[in-house]
Parts: C-alpha cells; structure tokens; sequence
C-alpha cells in the first residue's frame, strides 16, 4: 500500500445515496460544489494618524457571521505609509495574516480564508504618520449548512482513500457571488497550476490554493489550513483557460508567493507534476483530488485518491473508470505507477455499469499544452532572505564583538555558496553601500535551507554616538540571480557609541633647574568623533623619549570635557625635584594619564620633547618625594599611605655639600623645625626594616640618598594621622651631628 495513503472504513449506509447518485444525468453534471456565499460589506476605516514614535493602533473593526463556517474579506483599498500595518486576525484560532507598508502590492487586496465566524480587523499607524486607512469591499462567507453535491462514483461503493500527495491542493474560488470548490495541481517548480476549464467558469475574481488540508469537521463543513499553507493568485491577466464541454474543458493560473513566508508553493512543496505521453487502454490510472465526501464526513473536501485502468482514448478527452465525487473537477490524471500527469479531470459519468467512465482532457491537447508553456514562464531562481541579525546593543567602538545571522534560502532553486557580509548603517535598509564590518561565506543552500553563522569581530573605532543598525546582507557581490533581490538586507536597531581620540597636540617647556620651578604648555585635542568626558593631562620628566607612567611625575591638570575637534591649551608649573644631575632629559605629557577614557585610538596619547637640566649645587640639605603617577607620593612635598591597602614611594635626599655623609630618617608631628617625640621613637624602630627601605644609610659623592617606602596593607588603624619625615646628618665618620634638612615631607597615614 502507498505510504502515502490510508484506507477508509467501508459504510453501507452509504450505499444508498451513491445508488440514487449513479443517474447519467447527474453524473455529467460539471458545476463546482458551493460552500459559500459572497456579501457586499461596504466599510471605510477613520483615518489614522500618529505623531508618535512608535506604531500605536488607530483603529479596530470586528465583523461576524453568526454561524459562518469561514470568512474572507476583500478590500477595495489599503493605505499605509512607512511603518504602518493592517492585521486581520481569527477570533476562532487566532491565524493572523498582516499586510506592512511596504507589502501591499506584493500580498494583494484579499486575505486568505479564516476558520469560524468573526475575524478582527486592526490598524497600527507607524511612527509621524498621518494618511492610514483601509477600505472593505466584500466578506466571503462560509455556508452554515452542508449538502452533498452530485457523485460520480465507479460502482456503489466510495472506494478513495486518504492521500497527502505535496503536489495537490484545494481550490477556493469566488466566482459571482459564490465559492466553490474544485482541484489544483502544481505543474511547475515555482508558481503555476493546472485545474479544469469549468471552474473558472463565470466572474471569478479570486482563486485560493490551499495545501496541508485538515480533516474536516465531523458535520461535514471543511476546515481551512494554516495562513502559511495558502496562496491566492496573481489575478485574471495570469489564467488561460477553456470551458468548451469534454475534451476542451483545461485551465491555467499562477499564484503569488504566501504572505506569512514570502515563498512561492513550489519552494515550500518541493515537488510538481511532470508529464507523460498518452498510454494505451487498460493502463492503471490514479486521480487525486479534494472531493465531497459523507462517510465519513471528516474526509469532505480532504484530498483522497484511487486508481482504475484507462477505458477511452480520443483527440483530446480521455477516459478512465476511477472514483471521483464533485470537487475532484481540476485533479490530475496520473499513470499510477510513475506519478506523471496525463490529463486533467473536468467530467463525471461513472456509475454502476462496467462500460461507464469519467473523463478529462488530455495534457497534450494542443491549446491546453500552448497555455502551459505562456502562463507557467517564472524559472526556478534561489532566494537568499536575511532572516535574523543579532548583536550586542549599545555597539562601542572598538570593542570586539561576536554577531550572529541566519540566511535562508526561501526560492525554488539551490543556491550555491556566496560572499555575505555585515554591515553598519545609518538607516534600518541595509544595503551594501553601508559601512562593511565583516565578511563571510554562506553555505551552498538547498531550498528551504538555512545557514547560520556566528562570529567575534572588532567593530571599527570611527562609530559616530548615536541610532544606528546592524545588519547582514546575503549576496554581498551581487553575483546570484534570484527571484527577489530586495530581501537580502536585514537590521536591527542599536545605539552606537563612538570614541573620542585625546592626543597632545603640543608641548614646550622652558628650561629646567633641579629645585626650581619650570613653566611647561601642553594642547590637548579630541581628535575622535565624539565627546570626551574631563580626563587628566600628566607632566613627567624621563631619562628618554619613551613617555611612560613609570616616569617621574610633575603634576598634571584636568582637560575639562572636550567636544570632537576642541583643542585645550595650558600652561602649568611644575617643581623640579632637586635630587636631578645636570644632563639632558625629556618632558612628557600623557593625555588621559589614569586611563578613564576608552578612545579610538590609545597609542597616540603621549609626546615628548628634550631639554636641558642643570643640576642644584647650593647649600640647602633637601629631603623629597619622587612622584610616580599612581603611587602613595602625589607629589614632591606629600604622600598619602592607605593601612590597608599599603603604598609605596621613592624618596631622594638631597645635600651637595655633604657628599659621604650619612644620614638618618626620622618623624616627627612637627613640620619644621624637628622636634623629637612619640612619633620619632617609632620611626627609630622602622629604620631600614623592609618596608622603610634605606631610611639609614651613606650620601654618594654628589650629596644624594634614596629612602623608600614600600609597606604592604596590614589591616586598619583606629584613627589616621599625620607624619613629618625629617634627615638627621653625621660626618662621613659618624662622629658628629652634621644637621638636620632643610624641610620635611609629609605623609598622612589612613585607616
């Protein structure tokens, strides 16, 4: 048995019904089966008006038909600037079918069918809109009752059984002021389907391909598929047909892609009818088609199937003794065991007799094959859709990020592998003049293929501050012909920040003296494309022209917030610590010192110029702190030690007269003159202990020490105070008291 098929149970109460259903005359009847009615429902929404930022509903109509197995609304006119969409939604199950601004030609002016008996109608205006409006012309409306239309059956029993062949569909066709019912087939890979003559018969306005078909409900009334398994068609200029009796009886129509997919039948389905050459009598022959049925009725309009040998062979009509039932006119005519479509049924005249049969015109009849060839001209072409980018929301210049996308094949050919990229934008239409941030290779696709794709990328370090969006674009080259080439791009909103880029402009420095006072002018610029928050400007003084924070530091001054392009100039004065030798050395400035400000570019922040430095040889006897820039020292004169977290500082001593000397550091609460008392003796038992190292020692030949402080954390104190580091002197013979220094520095000690 045919996977595909599934047999039904046999009914003999139904029997006679199809026993008074095998008269001739009712057997040759070619009028489709009608389930619905057509109403007029004149209806023109307020016009929607938003002056907000995001879409906001504006207006809301519920129609209802009481007991309606199914509406379809038609609208005369749909009005919808950028940003705005209409929905029509099934109070029944939900299925929702949307029509976007920029969408409205492409879906068309009817909705697919709705199961039960309300839809809702809403309205969103989009963002500073002011023209939004839809116009109804006429509902479609589901009967409330069901009767069964004349049979055709091949003998007095129902012998079709369940089918779910891909290629078959149901048709709806509003036709006057009726729907009806008949059967299509997908005879192309793409868009284009065969049906009888006769169903086009009368003003048809609209035709409804209908796949995936439910079992219907146990009354009999039929149930619609999902939205996405419909698709209506491309309207009259696309339809040929013939309704000319047997043998003449042949249609042709194409349908747009799905509205909720964006796919045309053949990309989703995947298979269509190929055609055979016209066998001899007796060949075994299958017919698939959605036909009436009442046992049971949950297979009423559901897509069934049987076989039976081929009994009449004319110029364009063929004939078979195969089971159909109204609803079964448009169905192909297939030889059973290789699929391939002969003919199209359009004609009953089965019945009891073994010599009856029914009948469709045959696939090679001249006008019905010339038909073919003009209506079903779309070639199979891929169809890269972007659909879905993900990134990191705000995107800050320079950082690295990962993003990810998915590209999805939704045309009717494979793809082969292409060039993609991502993408940053101004506006929310990506295209491939945006700024590319990346590129990739898309995998060969099948249809209905995705490829995913994921990856870390630095973004640029120019991003200006501001709404921006990331995107991906399938096809970047350009070098794939598709069925639509305006859904490659894709975006999503994000905030871009941008980095400022502080560099020294300029720097000059007068000449320096070790214990004077030197006036030194630095510029600092926001080379970047956005703001920079107020950072610090450091002045350092190294041996050479490599500016870093491990040099000494002079001070240094706040920039204050500088805009894209402002320049800050100052002059700042700066002491020179005495402990310098005569020599040349460099000045430094280092813009953004503590390092606050993330920036566009971090390796241009310093510049350097020499200069000259003559060293002290007067009589003062000085002690100081070396400032280094994140260190306890802050500067020559003061420090600041944190119990718990510790601290370090360089010292130097200073005394050119007093080369060989020793020397002995000691506190003090007094700043000068020295006064010994409880600070001094603890400072006593300090000396030269690791923390406090050289705090006792020799003066080299030119008069200079090197004390330093490097204590680690060691919990907090009860209360924070303040120390006064003096220098006692000895004669290079530790025999006599040389002196005390000329000052002292300060230290605050801190909980």
């Amino acid at each position: 048995m045919n996977p595909n098929l599934s047999r039904r149970k046999p009914s003999a109460s139904f029997l006679l019904p199809l026993l008074l259903a095998a008269s001739p005359l009712l057997a040759q009847n070619t009028s489709i089966p009608k389930v619905g009615t057509v109403r007029a429902f004149p209806f023109v929404s307020p016009n929607g008006i938003n002056r907000g930022t995001s879409p906001v509903l504006v207006t809301e109509k519920v129609i209802r038909f009481q007991d309606a197995s199914f509406l379809q609304v038609e609208f005369s006119q749909i009005r919808l600037q950028k940003g705005s969409y209409l929905e029509v939604e099934s109070l029944f199950d939900d299925q929702k079918q949307t029509w976007t601004w920029n969408r409205i030609q492409e879906i068309g002016m009817h909705s697919y069918y709705f199961n039960g008996d309300s839809v809702r109608i809403r309205l969103f205006a989009g963002p500073k809109t002011e023209k939004n409006f839809f116009a109804i012309r006429s509902v479609a409306v589901g009967n409330s009752t069901h009767h069964l239309p004349p049979l055709s059956l091949c003998g007095t029993i129902d012998k079709r059984v369940r089918s779910f062949d891909r290629r078959v569909a149901r048709l709806l066709i509003r036709v006057g002021s009726q729907v009806g019912v008949c059967t299509g087939w997908l005879i192309s890979p793409v868009n284009c389907f065969a049906t009888a003559g006769h169903c086009f018969a009368g003003s048809v306005s609209l035709v409804t391909v209908q796949f995936n078909v439910p079992l219907s409900l146990r009354t009999g009334f039929f149930v619609n598929p999902p939205l996405s398994s419909q698709y209506n068609w491309e309207g009259s200029t696309r339809r040929i047909f013939e309704n000319k009796g047997k043998g003449k009886d042949w249609g042709v129509f194409s349908t747009l892609k799905n509205a909720k997919t964006g796919r045309y039948p053949g990309s989703v389905q995947q298979s269509h009818f190929l055609f055979a050459s016209i066998p001899s009598n007796g060949t075994l022959l299958r017919v698939t088609g959605h036909g009436t049925d009442s046992s049971p009725k949950t297979f009423n309009y559901v897509q069934q199937t049987h076989n039976g040998p081929q009994k009449k062979l004319g110029s364009s009509f063929i004939g078979y003794r195969v089971d159909t039932m109204s609803g079964n006119s448009g169905s192909p005519v297939m030889i059973s065991f290789s699929g391939r479509a002969i003919a199209v049924h359009t004609h009953g005249g089965c019945g009891t007799s073994s010599t009856s049969f029914n009948g469709g015109t045959r696939q090679d009849y001249a006008p019905f094959a010339s038909a073919r060839s003009r209506i079903c001209t779309r070639r199979p072409l891929p169809d890269l859709r972007a659909e879905s980018v993900s990134g990191p929301d705000p995107l800050i210049a320079g950082n690295s990020v990962t993003v990810s996308s998915r590209i999805f094949n939704a045309g009717t050919a494979s793809s082969p592998s292409t060039v993609s990229g991502y993408f940053i934008s101004t506006n929310s239409i990506i295209s491939t003049a945006d700024r590319l941030i990346a590129s990739f290779t898309t995998n060969p696709l099948a249809i209905g293929g995705s490829h995913l794709h994921s990856t870390a990328l630095r973004l640029p370090r120019d991003l200006q501050n501001g709404s921006c969006f990331l995107g991906v674009f399938a096809d970047r080259l350009h070098r794939l012909p598709e069925e639509n080439e305006t859904n490659n791009g894709l975006g999503v909103k994000r905030t871009c920040r941008g980095l400022p880029d502080l560099l020294i402009k300029s720097l000059s420095s007068t000449s320096l003296s070790a214990g004077g006072v030197a006036a030194i002018t630095s510029s600092v610029r926001n080379n970047g494309k956005t703001s920079a928050n107020s950072s610090f400007t450091g002045i350092l003084l190294s041996l050479n022209s490599t500016i870093t924070t491990s040099d000494d530091y002079l001070g240094g001054y706040a920039t204050g917030s500088l805009a894209p392009g402002a320049l800050k100039t100052v002059t700042s004065r700066h002491a020179i610590p005495f402990c310098y030798a005569t020599g040349r050395y460099f000045v430094g400035a280092i813009a953004d010192i503590g390092r606050i400000i993330s920036e566009s570019d971090e390796s241009n922040n310093t510049r350097a110029i020499p200069v000259s430095l003559t060293g002290y040889a007067g009589s003062k006897r000085m002690i100081q702190f070396v400032p280094r820039f994140g260190t306890m020292a802050q500067s020559t004169t003061f420090a600041s030690y944190s119990a718990r977290k510790g601290g370090k500082a360089k010292m130097c001593i200073t005394a050119p007269r007093l080369g060989g000397h020793w020397y002995y550091c000691l506190w003090s609460s007094r700043s000068f003159p020295f006064q010994f008392d409880s600070l001094t003796r603890i400072s006593i038992g300090l000396v030269n202990i690791p923390p406090f190292t050289n705090w006792f020692g020799k003066l080299d030949l030119k008069g200079r020490g090197f004390p330093a402080w490097d204590a680690a954390g060691h919990g907090t104190l009860s209360k924070g105070f303040t120390t006064f580091t003096h220098v006692l002197f000895f004669t290079p013979t530790f025999s006599a008291i040389s002196g005390f220094s000329s000052n002292s520095v300060r230290t605050l000690i801190r909980r």
